[in-house]
């Protein structure tokens, strides 16, 4: 059975050095909004990327469910095999971890994750 991490950071700093001052009624978040606008457009990016390899994927499959299998007992004689085409995705594309599990297509085993994000 595997599992998968689903990170969520809390930047503890950022909280106490804006958003509680904020609150409290001093300073602005006019720099913390210019980051996160860059942080949601980096995400959306990277989104829009895995919804097209996930849909190649879906397109992949389909094709191999349409494939015509070879008729029992048949000779195939002496016909050229065709080559098989080789895999559009990436071999460690996964649609369950890179577009609705793990942010920003982090691609390292699950115990390496969090250290990715961090750095």
């Amino acid at each position: 059975m595997g599992f998968d991490v689903s990170a969520h950071p809390v930047n503890i700093d950022l909280i106490q050095s804006h958003v509680l001052p904020y609150i409290a009624g001093r300073g602005d978040l006019d720099d913390v909004l210019a980051e996160a606008v860059r942080v949601a457009r980096t995400r959306f990016q990277a989104n829009a990327w895995g919804l097209a390899l996930t849909d190649l994927q879906h397109k992949e499959w389909a094709a191999k469910r349409e494939r015509p299998k070879k008729a029992a007992g048949v000779a195939s004689g002496k016909a050229k095999a065709k080559p098989r085409p080789q895999p559009l995705l990436p071999p460690w594309f996964d649609c369950d971890f890179h577009v609705w599990g793990r942010p920003f297509l982090i691609t390292t085993p699950p115990e390496s994750v969090s250290d990715t994000i961090d750095r």
